[in-house]
């Protein structure tokens, strides 16, 4: 019985012998080799010395625990001469009897070479632990690949800080994108947090670790290049016991033979076999197979990023976002002008991947859909948005202009995304706090030094006094405290009420009404400066405001604090017309753009693609900026990523932008820029905008400025800081407005008082017979009062000349001469105040006194008093031509200016003033008291004057040159209708009034044909038609000035062209007229004649006895 057992316990046992130094291993080895062959036995050898011929026969196999060359090489000789299965603990390749536990460095090289072709890999960083076994490794790559490699190696002490920094100086300052890594028991874990905080695991890079990582690592996306059957390996232990299982399996049957045993070995086991291994959630998943021939991926691999395709970039991506959109959330309208000033951050983008100055082995990538709101906060939907695109805004997002840049702060805070966010404008005060937005800094300053910078302007072009108008948000709350203080401090005045100062942010027109109140009462002040520190789109839309409270260019100066500047003319919702008036001549100051060399380059380049809109540059300098700190970070073998580490390094940036050098204050979010531009809106004559540079500012020290150019303003001058008032009026030109009302009671009258006046005149002319006229035929003597007849007709045509269309732009002379001759009061800088007073006086009572003498000489006195009766009829008879011919037109013209009202300073009727004296207000008491005789006058005199002129030839004995009565009356009532209709529309309506004038007067002259004698003498006659063409061709002219835009020396060459040749021919065809029958005695010129008409009765004598 125990020789049974003996033997089945020595048939059971196999004798192995272990070459080596490592006591721990050889236990390791012998334990799990008695897992399958139990009564074996293990032998420790120092080396083959140790091992004699009587020792061989007894072993079965030899496990060789030495990686040197030489050992190798005695290792292959010894068993192939002893015929001897021996199993090697380091790489090589199979023969006879020798066999390896990992595969040669040329399989492993071939399969790591097809594994980088099959994914498309040109470059790869090779990052292993020191050992020569790992260094074999990369040797036998860097013969078998000839793509580009980079390889660093560490001893395995480094901490994942340490390698961090490796990775980032060594492999990611070069932009490599794929990896391998080479590690041991205990470094891959390493490798393989170091290779995620460093943020390389990320879409478009590979990372592929080989054999014992296969239990480490848990990076998903990651590939694991196994030997297959370890798998399920999670301890070192289990890894070498899965490597080793397959050879030692062999051993479970017993009494195989040593050609057995090596015959087996080479069946099953084949040394450059891997699996590819794939981290998929946290698990490793067995995605295709490989080996030195093949690469071959046949289940679905998930690769960085979480795609399951490969994605390939020609140069690894930076990624930083903006908000380059309109889009507000919904029920909000759009705001269209962040998309302008974004343009600056596609021209940035563009220009670092062009240049390749900063991070050359990298692109640059603007994610811009984050469509969160660009000037409206939604709590909820911006939660939403933010959360959705905050994986893809990279590693720095420009946001908007607008002041939501404050909450979108604080609630990514709350959400704990921290995404350094890098302002290319916004200057509201509160984000310069440090503390409170970690995460932020600008390019520009704070509007607190914009607001400084005004503070000084305002003593340097010698304003004393200014209005303001700010918004109820962080942005205008902080400009308005700052400027208060500046007041105190350089001692300004702030005119209009603090109770009214203030607004809500307006978004549409409907918000505008509450505030008319408001800025009427600003209007009343008389400021010319209006602060408008409000957020967008306020300033825009209360310029709207301004506008249809009746406020026009040049009424303000409005001083802006929005960047949106030009932009705010075309926003959403806004009226381009309304805004284009009143922003003409306005101004803004902001940090200085394109400065240097530097940005006067950038500004070419940026020409080329867009027009020059200086506020893109501050963008442009947003993306340079960060591109600035990631080259930075990039060198220095930190992350960017990092936003910690992102913020601290911008934050000790210094660098050349196209707005000067940026660097920031340690202390807040705000940039170290101390200069500032003084912006001018203006409007060219060819309707361009421009938004010019026209000072260089230093406001944070005792001003220091650089003129650039002149300004623009509106009303053409430098503005002072108070209103004048309008000429001597006691009111402002900006409050006069035109008045409807005052219109059209003017219209009223007017019309009334013609229509009235010409049926009393028809009335009374056809109550009187006249007498028929019959042209001149016997000889007669010439009197004074033939003169004043052949004076009617010269004096009466200037003043037809002169109340008819103006041409003053042409024959500015004779349009003065001829206003002068008929006291045409159209001219109200002329005939104003006390003159007009004057004239108006004078006619009203000079025509009073006539027509009560016209009363007086009606009533017969007798006994004393008939002397006065005969003087009173002397008067009459005197006064009569004056009064009825020479003055008609002008007491017409003067006694009509008194209902002269149309304009006003409010929406009242007795807010009307008097054309001609802005002192006098309209209907009331005072005006009225002089209406209403004016009415009177009108209605009587103008018929009377009619009358009178008839009788006056009628009744006069001593005049031999006689006039048609039709005519007068026809040609009087004329002239009124052109007086009033003059008073309606000659200033409204140049062309209009000037074809109706025409066509009064060509009726006129057409009707002198028609009663063939206006007069019984042929040179009066001639005299007439030819004064009559005057007018006509004169008129004629200025319709043509009115119509057709050209140099006014045109039209008076014109117009001297023309009366060249009517009056030369008229007088050449009077002077070919027949015999003369009116006849000037020798030494009887007019001289003569008026003072014997006019003169005492002993001069009368005295001249009669002396021509006698």
């Amino acid at each position: 019985m125990i020789i049974v057992v003996w033997f089945i316990y020595f048939v059971d046992a196999y004798n192995v012998g272990y070459i080596g130094n490592d006591n721990e291993k050889l236990q390791f080895l012998q334990d799990f080799f008695n897992l399958f062959s139990k009564h074996s036995i293990f032998n420790h050898y120092k080396g083959f010395q140790d091992i004699n011929a009587d020792i061989i026969k007894d072993l079965s196999l030899i496990i060789h625990d030495n990686d040197l060359d030489i050992s190798i090489s005695q290792s292959i000789e010894f068993a192939k001469l002893n015929n001897l299965p021996m199993l090697v603990l380091s790489p090589g390749e199979n023969s006879d009897f020798i066999f390896f536990l990992e595969p040669s460095y040329e399989c492993l090289a071939s399969t790591i070479k097809n594994a980088l072709n099959s994914l498309n890999i040109v470059e790869v960083g090779v990052f292993w632990i020191y050992s020569q076994k790992n260094k074999k490794i990369v040797d036998s790559l860097k013969k078998t690949w000839d793509k580009k490699l980079i390889s660093a190696s560490v001893r395995g002490l480094e901490t994942i800080e340490e390698i961090k920094k490796i990775y980032g100086k060594i492999f990611k300052s070069e932009g490599i994108q794929n990896y391998l890594f080479i590690g041991d028991s205990e470094i891959c874990q390493t490798f393989s947090e170091s290779f995620e905080s460093s943020y390389l695991a990320r879409q478009g890079n590979t990372a592929i670790f080989l054999n014992e990582c296969i239990y480490q690592v848990k990076t998903n996306g990651a590939f694991i290049l196994s030997k297959t059957g370890i798998l399920y390996s999670n301890t070192s232990t289990e890894y070498n016991f899965n490597m080793i299982k397959p050879y030692f399996s062999v051993f479970q049957e017993n009494g195989l033979s040593t050609y057995q045993i090596a015959r087996m070995f080479e069946k099953i086991i084949n040394p450059c076999s891997f699996d590819i291994v794939n981290i998929q959630n946290n698990k490793r998943i067995i995605v295709g197979k490989a080996d030195n021939n093949d690469f071959n991926i046949t289940n679905t691999a998930i690769y960085f990023g979480g795609k399951n395709e490969s994605t390939y970039y020609s140069r690894p991506q930076i990624v930083i976002s903006a908000n380059t959109g309109f889009l507000n959330p919904p029920g909000y309208s759009n705001v269209y002008q962040n998309v302008k000033y974004q343009e600056g951050t596609y021209f940035a983008v563009e220009k670092v991947n062009k240049d390749r100055f900063y991070f050359p082995k990298y692109d640059l990538i603007l994610y811009d859909k984050v469509d969160c709101g660009v000037s409206v906060f939604d709590a909820n939907y911006s939660r939403d948005c933010f959360i959705k695109h905050a994986p893809h805004m990279g590693n720095a997002y420009v946001p908007t202009i607008n002041t939501i840049t404050i909450n979108i702060l604080k609630q990514l805070q709350s959400l704990e995304i921290n995404i350094p966010f890098i302002g290319g404008g916004g200057s509201v005060s509160v984000l310069s706090n440090k503390t409170d937005f970690p995460m932020f800094t600008r390019m520009t300053s704070s509007s607190t030094l914009f607001t400084i910078a005004w503070s000084k302007l305002i003593d340097l072009y010698g304003w004393s006094n200014i209005m303001i108008f700010y918004t109820n948000d962080s942005y205008g709350l902080a400009i308005y405290e700052v400027m208060k203080k500046e007041s105190l401090v350089e001692g300004f005045n702030i005119l209009n009420k603090e109770e009214e100062r203030m607004i809500n942010p307006i978004t549409d027109i409907s918000q505008l009404p509450i505030y008319y109140d408001r800025i009427n009462n600003a209007i009343d002040i008389g400021c010319n400066i209006m602060f408008l520190a409000m957020s967008d789109p306020s300033p825009f839309f209360w310029l709207e405001g301004l506008y249809d409270v009746g406020v026009k260019k040049g009424d303000f100066v409005y001083i802006f604090f929005s960047l949106t500047g030009l932009d705010g003319l075309n926003t959403t919702g806004g009226n381009y017309t309304k805004r284009a008036e009143l922003m003409h001549g306005s101004l803004f100051i902001y940090n200085a753009a394109w400065v240097g060399e530097f940005g006067e380059k950038v500004k070419k380049d940026y020409l080329n693609k867009s027009n020059d809109i200086w506020a893109r540059s501050f963008f442009i300098d947003a993306v340079l900026s960060a591109s600035n700190t990631i080259d930075f970070l990039l060198i220095q073998g930190k992350f960017f990523e990092n936003s910690t580490e992102f913020m601290n390094a911008q934050r000790n940036t210094r660098m050349e932008g196209c707005t000067g050098t940026i660097s920031f204050d340690h202390y807040s979010n705000d940039r170290n820029l101390y200069y500032f531009n003084l912006y001018n809106f203006y409007q060219d004559n060819a309707s361009e905008w421009h938004g010019d540079a026209v000072l260089l500012i230093s406001p944070l020290s005792p001003v220091y400025y650089t003129v650039l150019k002149e300004p623009i303003f509106a009303n053409g001058e430098f503005p002072s800081d108070m209103k004048e008032n309008y000429m001597d009026c006691p009111f402002r030109e900006s409050k006069i407005r035109d008045s409807k009302t005052g219109e059209g009671i003017k219209i009223g009258i007017s019309i009334s008082l013609l229509i009235i006046s010409t049926i009393i005149t028809f009335y009374t002319s056809r109550k009187i017979s006249y007498t028929e006229i019959q042209l001149l035929s016997i000889s007669c003597n010439a009197k004074f009062h033939d003169f004043l007849t052949l004076g009617f007709i010269f004096v009466e045509s200037i003043q037809l000349i002169a109340i008819g269309p103006n041409f003053v732009s042409f024959n500015a002379f004779l349009n003065n001469a001829s206003e002068y001759l008929s006291l045409n009061l159209s001219k109200a800088v002329t005939f104003r105040n006390t003159t007009f007073w004057v004239i108006f006086y004078s006619m009203l009572f000079s025509t009073y006194f006539w027509l009560l003498i016209l009363v007086l000489s009606t009533i017969k006195l007798c006994g004393c008093f008939e002397y006065i009766s005969k003087k009173i009829d002397d008067i009459k008879i005197y006064t009569m031509p004056i009064l009825s011919n020479y003055l008609f037109i002008p007491v017409t013209v003067s006694i009509l200016s008194i209902f002269a009202c149309d304009k006003a300073i409010g929406l009242n009727l007795k807010d009307t003033y008097l054309n001609y004296d802005c002192k006098m207000m309209c209907w009331g008491n005072k005006h009225i008291g002089y209406a209403i005789p004016a009415c009177i006058l009108i209605i009587i005199y103008i018929p009377m004057a009619i009358l009178y002129r008839t009788l006056w030839q009628e009744d006069n004995k001593d005049l031999n040159i006689r006039a048609n009565s039709k005519f007068l009356v026809v040609k009087n009532l004329a002239f009124v209708c052109i007086i009033v209709i003059g008073k309606l529309i000659h200033e409204s309506y140049q062309l209009i009034f000037s074809i109706v004038f025409e066509i009064i007067i060509l009726g006129l002259f057409r009707y002198i044909f028609y009663i063939k004698l206006p007069f019984n003498y042929d040179r009066a006659n001639y005299l007439l038609k030819m004064m009559y063409l005057c007018i006509i061709w004169n008129t004629f002219v200025c319709i043509l000035s009115n119509s057709i835009n050209t140099i006014s020396y045109a039209w008076l060459i014109l117009q001297l062209v023309g009366w060249l040749i009517i009056i030369p021919v008229g007088l050449y065809l009077m002077f070919k007229l027949p015999n003369n029958y009116l006849i000037i005695p020798h030494g009887r010129d007019i001289a003569v004649l008026f003072k014997f008409e006019a003169g005492k009765a002993f001069y009368r004598q005295r001249t009669f006895n002396t021509a006698n």
